[in-house]
């Protein structure tokens, strides 16, 4: 079981229910998933304006290092909720948590990778 560390977002964005799931194991190449874990939540904008949001998710080591790192984006209109979708494509060995972060950034930094 893969535990959550951390959740981090700024002030008017909530994170609720995230959830980190395992896809199942293939039995033929037809139905092998693109990716191999996603982290799914809730993301509630409380905020009087549209806000545009990248989340990232961290995989992290026993000690806390940062083993890999992946992203979802998303715009909420004002006071709005909506569900964020982190596909993580491959598992690290040493992975021993997880935790999030969600940045506010502006619309033309929403596809941009760190």
């Amino acid at each position: 079981m893969v535990e959550i560390t951390e959740i981090m977002a700024p002030e008017g964005i909530e994170v609720k229910r995230p959830l980190f799931l395992l896809s199942s194991e293939p039995c033929c190449s037809f139905t092998a998933s693109p990716f191999r874990a996603r982290v799914s939540g809730k993301i509630l904008n409380r905020k009087e304006r549209e806000t545009p949001l990248k989340v990232r998710v961290d995989l992290l080591d026993k000690t806390g290092s940062v083993l890999s790192s992946f992203y979802d984006t998303l715009v909420l209109d004002e006071r709005a909720e909506g569900f964020f979708d982190v596909k993580i494509d491959e598992l690290p060995k040493a992975l021993s948590s997880y935790r999030i972060e969600v940045k506010e950034v502006k619309e033309e930094e929403l596809f941009l990778t760190e």
